[in-house]
């Protein structure tokens, strides 16, 4: 409920900008939960590819970036390269399996360099 309460801000805080001429609108992707698997890097990677086409505004993924058990180093890296790959800014807001699950089973590798 928070996360969704905060992305209501954000929305409202850009929409609520103005722009002198009037003649660009707020466009934004929401996504989340993905990808999980390495089977799916390929889709995910076309799908940044469409996404990046279509121009939007801001990104906006609602967390959950990877599996909940890879918490190594290049796991993370790998998360945050795809991020980077956008070509809009990106709002990440992270989910359990991005913070509260490397850390309940005690897969603490994302923390060393």
């Amino acid at each position: 409920m928070i996360r969704l309460i905060f992305l209501f801000i954000i929305f409202y805080s850009f929409s609520s900008c103005s722009n002198e001429d009037n003649t660009r609108s707020l466009t934004f992707i929401a996504l989340g939960d993905m990808p999980y698997h390495e089977k799916h890097f390929p889709l995910y990677e076309t799908l940044i590819k469409n996404i990046n086409l279509s121009n939007p505004s801001l990104v906006i993924h609602t967390g959950d970036a990877r599996i909940s058990n890879k918490c190594k180093k290049r796991d993370i890296d790998r998360s945050l390269n795809y991020m980077n790959a956008f070509a809009a800014p990106v709002l990440f807001t992270p989910g359990d399996n991005d913070w509260w699950d490397c850390t309940k089973h005690g897969n603490l590798d994302f923390i060393q360099a």
